[in-house]
């Protein structure tokens, strides 16, 4: 008996050491552990899983198949917001939950969609998180929200450089003066802005050379050049009809509204050009 219990936890070891051989492998299992959670347990995936999966194939620079992962967590997490409103709390009830204030997902997935290839897809979820912060902000809760407003305008900035190039500096240096300089995302987000000015043969520490701004974007890592619909809030704050491009991908947008509050996405529309193809 001794012996077949050894063998049953060594058996036990070796598939779970399978597991933990990646991030990915262990929150995929993670994932698919809650999914098959019968449905009497009123329980099922969260936010935070879907979201590690989608950062774990990120990092292994499977972009691909992490834009879906992420997209999801956002969903989730606007259908929790939902839940929430609807029951009494947070914003209608007046008890401003730290869940209606989630910021968490929306600069993994930017930067997912601009090493995608989509930079405008990229603004638009950046100005969605945006809009976020503020109304954090209003209900007393923006302090606790600057990390993550950080990394929100580090990743705007790399998008920026695809679009209007001499937006893309400024923009990460507010990102750095919001994280103090200390956040180790928003300082590798830096480095790889740094790096493209160097490879342009250009100073970043000089304004951006004045040119004429590629509407359907440029060039950062090489990859494609492409252009997408630009996803903004309404004027209160809350999603707008989804467009043809899907869910993340084309909103209604209160333009005039949103420029009034973001002076990045002012100079955007001030370019006719960039302003069709963000109306797109």
């Amino acid at each position: 008996a001794g012996l077949l219990l050894v063998a049953v936890y060594s058996k036990m070891c070796i598939d779970y050491a399978n597991v933990w051989r990646t991030g990915i492998s262990l929150w995929e299992h993670a994932l698919a552990t809650q999914e098959a959670r019968p449905s009497w347990m009123r329980t099922g995936p969260t936010t935070h899983a879907v979201g590690e999966v989608g950062l774990q194939l990120s990092w292994a620079d499977r972009n691909a198949e992490a834009e879906p992962m992420l997209e999801r967590q956002l969903r989730m997490q606007q259908a929790e917001y939902l839940v929430q409103l609807a029951g009494g709390t947070g914003l209608a009830g007046g008890a401003a939950d730290e869940e209606l204030y989630d910021m968490g997902g929306y600069g993994p997935l930017a930067l997912v969609y601009r090493m995608n290839g989509d930079p405008f897809k990229a603004l638009a979820t950046t100005e969605r998180a945006i809009a976020k912060f503020e109304e954090a902000r209003a209900a007393g809760k923006g302090e606790q929200k600057m990390r993550d407003l950080g990394l929100t305008l580090g990743a705007r900035a790399l998008a920026l450089y695809l679009v209007h190039p001499e937006l893309a500096m400024p923009e990460m240096v507010r990102a750095l003066a919001l994280s103090n300089g200390k956040n180790p995302v928003v300082l590798k987000l830096h480095e790889q802005l740094t790096d493209a000015y160097v490879r342009a043969g250009l100073d970043p520490s000089k304004p951006y050379p004045a040119q004429t701004p590629n509407p359907n974007g440029i060039s950062l890592l090489g990859g494609a050049k492409t252009r997408a619909s630009l996803l903004l809030p309404t004027a209160a704050g809350q999603p707008g009809a989804a467009g043809a491009a899907g869910e993340f991908g084309a909103l209604e947008p209160a333009m005039a509204t949103a420029a009034e509050r973001d002076p990045v996405l002012a100079a955007l529309l001030a370019d006719p050009a960039v302003r069709h193809k963000l109306a797109e």
